[in-house]
């Protein structure tokens, strides 16, 4: 099974239940997305670092132009991320990279 099927179906359960994405489904999607070593998506993917205030930037740079473009799937992964990304601002979860963060993995 690809990162993408696994983050498909992680997305779905959750989606199912009601909940919300883990740092571990984040993790795999802003690997499958980033925008390079300096975008924000990258230092997510690598750290679990998300820079403070800077919610939109994380998204808008490596998906938002392509949106329409993106499969139903890759839509949905967008989405969760978005709040996800959003999330963390609300709840201060920013500005540091993530104890264990290289372990997790789906």
């Amino acid at each position: 099974m690809s990162d993408m099927d696994k983050a498909v179906a992680y997305c779905r359960a959750a989606q199912d239940m009601g909940a919300e994405i883990s740092d571990a489904c984040a993790r795999v999607i802003a690997s499958m997305y980033h925008g390079g070593q300096k975008s924000a998506t990258y230092a997510l993917a690598s750290s679990g670092y998300l820079p403070p205030g800077e919610a939109a930037a994380f998204i808008v740079p490596d998906l938002f132009g392509k949106y329409g473009q993106l499969t139903e799937d890759e839509r949905m992964l967008y989405d969760m991320m978005g709040t996800y990304v959003l999330d963390r601002v609300r709840e201060g979860r920013v500005g540091a990279a993530i104890d264990g963060w290289s372990n997790l993995w789906l």
